[in-house]
């Protein structure tokens, strides 16, 4: 006999589904490793499907409580669903580079002319 528990796909599932798809709290529940949770998820088709509804449950929950904050005007929340759902119509953080195609000195004049454009003209003094 194994020292070690056997578990059942439904057991594991049951325990994902019962922690929201986080692995750490489904281990501690039925008193394994996450390797063991992490195995299941990998072996057993019905456990990874279980695990990614799971996860996106959780989501939802987490977003319904975003847009919570949201519609009461919290700014962090605002800024927050704007810089990450509202890429795609410019709210965003990231800074985007142009280059020439590579070419070395077209880059080296468009950033000269672009330093004279926004400092001016050394010569011109």
């Amino acid at each position: 006999m194994s020292k070690y528990p056997r578990y059942t796909q439904q057991q594991v599932i049951d325990a994902l589904v019962q922690a929201g798809g986080l692995k750490h709290p489904a281990a501690a529940a039925l008193h394994c490793s996450r390797r063991t949770i992490n195995r299941f998820i990998e072996v057993y088709p019905a456990v990874k499907t279980a695990y990614e509804d799971a996860i996106q449950d959780t989501i939802d929950v987490a977003q319904s409580k975003l847009m919570a904050l949201v519609e009461r005007e919290d700014f962090r929340a605002i800024h927050f669903l704007l810089s990450t759902l509202g890429k795609d119509r410019g709210f965003t953080e990231r800074t985007e580079i142009q280059t020439l195609g590579g070419d070395l000195d077209a880059i080296r004049q468009q950033l000269q002319y672009d330093i004279a454009r926004v400092y001016g003209d050394e010569d011109e003094e």
